[in-house]
């Protein structure tokens, strides 16, 4: 066992020396060997200091050892590699965790902790983090603060009474600030009436203030939960606090609020409206002076605290969702569109079926790219009940079932927006867009037709698009007669226009049209924009006119001029092969082959090899061996036969290509080797060039 022991040893030894740093690292951490895995990490990280997932080996060791300084430094490290606000905080948060974990590392977890609070003052764990070690240290305003956060971040009720409640008592007990303790103590019971241990203390602010009514309200309540004990005073208090109301007799403040507004008094209507929502929260007087005040200022969170308390207090279901449409808009002019979504989703839930918070959260989600929520809405809008109109609701709903991948149904809805306003080109287009994605070609030649009846004279470019598009589709469908008439209409206003002329060629191709297809092309040669351009289209008029026409004086000079242009436009090339064959110019057809050999052009096929035979024979005359023995490598086993056919076709022909003098210089270079004369002899049986070859 003990060899056994050692061997492994050896080996793992071996691994560790032989790996990477990165890899050694985590070999010596498997071994236990805790200072050997640190050193080894930190060569990682030398070797590659951009390498986070070292310096998180690196952090890890250290604090497996004990070593915390170090481990914060790591962390330190890995701050400076991070570029999101989120990555800093979740490593300063992590930095914060490792100091309150330590003794005597209070302030470091606690600078950690505000850095943190830093990168995403939205994050709740951090924020509560954060306020639960500024109650210790005793910084009681950034505790405040950072309940407010809790707060607007809260969505339940109850919690955010409770944050209230202890907000309040932040106030009063270490602020020394009652009056907004008060504040905090109503908000509470506002959100949660049923919070025991808000009443007791609202109560004595309410007596010391003089709202004894209020007060006498409280103490009642607040007897209600307490211990027997302290059930008799808490009554006798609400008994004094009563006997003080009725001797003084409050103020009717909603009156006094009526009396101010009717005689334009603003600032003392928004002092009764404060006093008002103190004693009454969510009187609607009240809510309607203060949140117009805070909808002028812009002040979308005091507006969203306020119809909290609004909405909880409403009877109506209408009432409610029209407050939460306050905050909603607010929230929009304010570019808080995460907010106002929000605000009108909390608007549906107390009215489902309120007209104007559907139409508003549609308009918003379609806005934000949301169309799976844009769906859901503008589904129950109905005619008539959108502030689009019919025909832009139509539209919008067309684009969302596109967005959404449902074609034909976006079709459907842009067909009807097309059926509530005849005359939008936009619309219109988009059938026909719509119609061709979908197949459906009737639909979209029919858009097209209108598309074009709908764009004015003088716009030439919309013209000009539209009736391409028009002539797309009637291709498409295979009306190609009626594609040809659309091109001709645009031919007769624009005779230059090239792409008309292609799209011309390319139809009558399409009905082996060439006599009018090689017209075109002609027409279409001297359009081209450089020299290069005109000699590819002449090359294709020659190919049009030799091929399809059998005209081969007119593909000869149609070739010949392309040469001209571009003299080294392979195609046309190898097309003067043939074209000097029939000139009877065996050092022409030479100069070209050797450009071709040159080149590497010299390749074979179905149209080819007859051009090469061509070639070789007029090498042979010329005294050309070499230039004839690279196109005989190029014709292969098929040389025998394509020779003897180029020499049968000298048959009765007077000039320099005559079949006698040819075949005198085939035969010689068969002597020098270049090619097998009994194979061409027997490939020429039953032929005239036979019997010349045999004499040679």
């Amino acid at each position: 066992m003990r060899r056994v022991a050692v061997a492994v040893s050896i080996l793992l030894a071996a691994r560790v020396a032989a790996a990477e740093p990165a890899e050694r690292a985590q070999l010596l951490v498997d071994t236990s060997d805790l200072p050997g895995a640190i050193a080894a990490a930190e060569a990682a990280i030398v070797a590659a200091p951009e390498d986070a997932v070292a310096l998180e080996l690196l952090e890890r060791l250290y604090l497996e050892r004990g070593d915390i300084t170090a481990a914060s430094e790591a962390i330190g490290r890995q701050l400076t590699l991070v570029h999101t606000q989120e990555d800093r905080a979740l490593l300063w948060r992590r930095r914060a965790r490792i100091y309150r974990d330590a003794l005597g590392r209070d302030a470091e977890a606690y600078r950690c902790l505000k850095e943190a609070h830093a990168c995403a003052p939205a994050d709740p764990e951090i924020s509560y983090q954060l306020r639960t070690a500024a109650m210790v240290r005793g910084e009681w305003a950034l505790a405040a603060s950072l309940l407010y956060r809790e707060i607007a971040g809260s969505t339940n009720p109850r919690d955010r009474g409770a944050l209230h409640l202890e907000l309040a008592l932040i106030y009063e007990e270490r602020l020394d600030d009652e009056q907004q303790a008060q504040v905090n103590y109503e908000q509470a019971l506002a959100f949660d009436p049923t919070i025991p241990a808000a009443k007791l203390p609202l109560a004595r602010r309410y007596e010391a203030i003089h709202r004894h009514t209020e007060a006498a309200r409280l103490y009642e309540e607040a007897a209600s939960t307490a211990r027997a004990a302290d059930r008799g005073g808490l009554l006798e208090a609400a008994s004094r606090a009563r006997a003080a109301a009725a001797a003084n007799a409050e103020p009717d403040l909603a009156a006094q609020l009526d009396r101010a507004e009717a005689a334009g008094d603003l600032d003392a209507a928004l002092e009764l409206a404060h006093l008002l929502w103190r004693q009454e929260p969510g009187h609607p007087s009240a809510f309607r002076l203060l949140a117009n005040v805070h909808r002028t200022n812009g002040d979308l969170a005091a507006l969203t605290e306020l119809t909290s308390v609004r909405a909880s207090r409403a009877d109506s279901p209408d009432e409610r969702a029209t407050a939460w449409l306050e905050v909603a808009r607010l929230a929009d002019d304010v570019g808080a569109l995460d907010q106002a979504a929000r605000a009108y989703d909390l608007a549906l839930i107390e009215d489902p079926g309120h007209i104007g918070a559907l139409d508003a959260r549609g308009a918003l989600a379609f806005r934000l790219g949301d169309f799976a929520t844009a769906d859901l809405i503008y589904r129950d809008l109905g005619p008539g009940e959108s502030v689009l109109g019919d025909d832009e609701l139509a539209l919008r709903r067309s684009i969302i079932a596109e967005q959404l991948g449902r074609d034909t149904e976006a079709l459907a809805h842009a067909r009807a927006a097309s059926a509530a306003s005849p005359g939008r080109r936009d619309i219109i287009v988009r059938v026909q867009e719509l119609a061709t994605r979908t197949g459906d070609l009737d639909t979209a030649l029919g858009a097209a037709r209108s598309v074009l009846d709908l764009v004015p004279l003088d716009d030439d470019e919309a013209q000009l698009a539209t009736h391409f598009a028009l002539i797309d589709l009637q291709r498409q469908a295979g009306d190609l007669e009626g594609a040809i008439t659309q091109l001709e209409r645009i031919l007769r206003d624009q005779p230059l226009h090239s792409l008309v002329l292609e799209q011309l060629v390319e139809l009558h191709v399409a009905r082996a049209d060439w006599t009018t297809a090689t017209r075109y092309l002609y027409q279409l040669v001297p359009l081209a924009p450089s020299p290069a351009e005109r000699a590819e289209r002449l090359y294709r008029l020659g190919e049009a006119v030799l091929v399809h026409l059998g005209d081969t004086d007119r593909a000869d000079d149609v070739f010949l001029r392309a040469s001209d242009l571009d003299p080294s436009h392979l195609p046309t090339l190898r097309r003067l092969l043939d074209v000097y064959w029939r000139a009877d110019d065996p050092g022409a057809l030479v100069e070209v082959a050797t450009e071709l050999a040159d080149k590497g052009a010299l390749a074979t096929g179905p149209t080819l090899e007859s051009s090469l035979a061509h070639a070789l024979v007029a090498a042979a005359l010329v005294g050309e061996t070499q230039l004839a023995q690279r196109i005989t490598t190029a014709l292969g086993e098929e040389a025998p036969v394509r020779i003897a056919a180029a020499l049968a076709e000298l048959a009765g022909r007077e000039g320099r290509l005559q079949l006698q003098t040819a075949s005198t210089a085939i035969a010689e270079l068969a002597r020098r080797g270049t090619l097998d004369l009994a194979k061409v002899r027997t490939a020429a049986a039953g032929t005239p060039v036979a019997g010349v070859l045999g004499t040679v």
